[in-house]
């Protein structure tokens, strides 16, 4: 017995479909660690980006490039240790949940960043102490 012409057809598609999703799933295990380093390399373009926008006090751009570099480079090399990186995803998403980063959020990434690679942070830069102006007039005592 013979089948429809149309279950015929159905068949052919769902074999199509079968083959297009054995070939992407083949692709994806074979080049799983090019797909991971290239969607590491864009978030962290992007936290770079949104970094230097709104630039932490301590910071300059080149700073944070190189250590967004380093951090990089690190990731790649599996130098960083799982809680590490565990904490630095779940305070990024924390951090990105408004989609940008105010310069308190980046320089707790920064720190965060630095410390797992065993770099030191700079320090905060003191608050200037507001002294009063000494050519302010001064009232006369007569």
């Amino acid at each position: 017995m013979a089948m429809s012409k149309g279950c015929t057809i159905a068949l052919i598609i769902v074999a199509v479909i079968f083959v297009i999703l054995a070939a992407i799933v083949a692709y994806v295990w074979y080049n799983w660690e090019d797909i991971v380093e290239a969607g590491l390399d864009y978030i962290v373009d992007q936290t770079e980006t949104e970094i230097i926008a709104n630039l932490p006090d301590g910071y300059t751009p080149d700073m944070v490039h190189q250590i967004m570099t380093d951090f990089k480079a690190a990731a790649t090399n599996d130098q960083l240790e799982g809680a590490q990186v565990e904490e630095l995803a779940s305070n990024f998403q924390a951090a990105m949940a408004d989609k940008q980063l105010d310069k308190e959020e980046g320089r707790r990434l920064l720190v965060m960043i630095q410390e797992a690679l065993g770099q030191e942070p700079p320090p905060l830069p003191e608050e200037e102490e507001m002294l009063p102006d000494s050519l302010e007039a001064v009232p006369d005592s007569a």
